[in-house]
């Protein structure tokens, strides 16, 4: 069923926390992190883009037909997510971009499905006041990665930010408008928690790798 979903996956990052590994190349499973991800975004997502100028990240996402992959914007190389999620908005087909890390071990496909639907659903009464995101809001804060974005909104506000030398996620949604859903609505559809946990640092992935996959 075509769902109008680009998923945009950013694996352009330095892992300098990582001691300068690219994180998406990270083993998980006998797979990349980035394969994993590939693999669970392809049943839902109308089509998958993956931002980065990595070759070998390049390599294997070739391997998966539904993935293509496409370079930060030309003067915004190495700028950070704000100027991943510009190269994959502009290149996305999709009226809505499920924005995702390329260090989420357990992304959800049913968490997302779950933020379109709300996002959708808001914007049925009033269709000018319509919200552009729809983010998991986890522990008291909001979750820009793994959130659905309105495409063009999306990109509009961010090519906006970069312009003006800001790279902030955060920046980015006080140019939105957006619904929440927290721990316990997704917790009703049995989606647990854990599907934003990220790897930043060698311990995140030593104690995420040793936690059952849920």
């Amino acid at each position: 069923m075509k769902t109008d979903v680009s998923a945009v996956i950013l694996a352009g990052g330095k892992g300098r926390r990582m001691g300068g590994r690219n994180k998406a190349l990270l083993e998980w499973g006998g797979e990349t992190l980035l394969a994993r991800q590939i693999r669970i975004c392809a049943p839902w997502a109308d089509e998958i883009i993956v931002v980065s100028r990595d070759a070998e990240v390049a390599r294997i996402a070739s391997r998966f037909p539904p993935a293509r992959v496409v370079p930060d914007p030309a003067g915004y190389e190495g700028e950070g997510p704000l100027a991943g999620l510009a190269a994959g908005a502009s290149c996305a087909s999709g009226a809505f971009v499920w924005l995702v890390a390329c260090d989420q071990p357990h992304i959800s496909a049913e968490a997302a499905s779950l933020l379109l639907q709300r996002m959708r659903e808001s914007g049925t009464g009033a269709p000018d006041a319509a919200p552009q995101a729809a983010l998991p809001k986890l522990d008291g804060r909001l979750q820009p990665f793994h959130g659905i974005y309105r495409r063009e909104a999306a990109l509009e506000a961010a090519e906006h930010l970069l312009r003006q030398g800001r790279r902030k996620m955060t920046d980015l949604l006080e140019r939105l408008t957006y619904v929440c859903l927290d721990a316990e609505e997704f917790a009703r559809r049995g989606i647990v928690q854990a599907f934003t946990a990220d790897v930043d640092t060698p311990e995140d992935y030593r104690i995420l790798k040793n936690t059952p996959n849920v």
